[in-house]
C-alpha cells in the first residue's frame, strides 16, 4: 500500500507532499481520496500558472495613429447623420471625446 502511495504522490511537488503527510493532521491513515483532494487544493494553482506560462503569447496590439482631417470628417458626418437633433457643439465634443489619443490602427497593422 506504501508503494502504491509513493508512486502516486511522486506525481506531486515534494513542498506538497510533505505538508499532505506531514503538516495535515489525519485522525486515522488517510484514503488515497483524502491525500489526492489536499495534494490537488495545493498543486492546483501551480498547474494553472504553468498553462498560462505555456500559452502563447497573445497578438500584440496593432500599433495605433491620430486620425487624418479625412477621417474626423467623415466620422463627424455620421455623427451629425445620427443625432441631428444635439446641438452642433456637443455633436463636435463627441468627436473630440472619440478620437483622442492615438485611436486609429496604423496601415498594414
Amino acid at each position: 500500500m506504501v508503494s502504491v502511495y509513493a508512486s502516486r504522490l511522486s506525481e506531486y511537488p515534494a513542498d506538497v507532499v510533505r505538508h499532505a503527510l506531514i503538516r495535515k493532521t489525519w485522525q486515522w491513515f488517510p484514503t488515497w481520496s483524502e491525500l489526492e483532494r489536499v495534494c490537488e487544493t495545493l498543486a492546483g494553482p501551480r498547474r494553472h500558472m504553468l498553462a498560462a506560462l505555456e500559452a502563447p503569447a497573445p497578438d500584440p496590439e496593432p500599433s495605433r495613429r491620430p486620425a487624418t482631417p479625412e477621417e474626423r470628417a467623415r466620422i463627424q458626418t455620421l455623427v451629425d447623420e445620427m443625432f441631428p437633433l444635439r446641438p452642433r457643439a456637443e455633436r463636435e465634443l463627441a468627436v473630440d471625446i472619440a478620437l483622442q489619443g492615438n485611436c486609429m490602427r496604423a496601415t498594414g497593422t
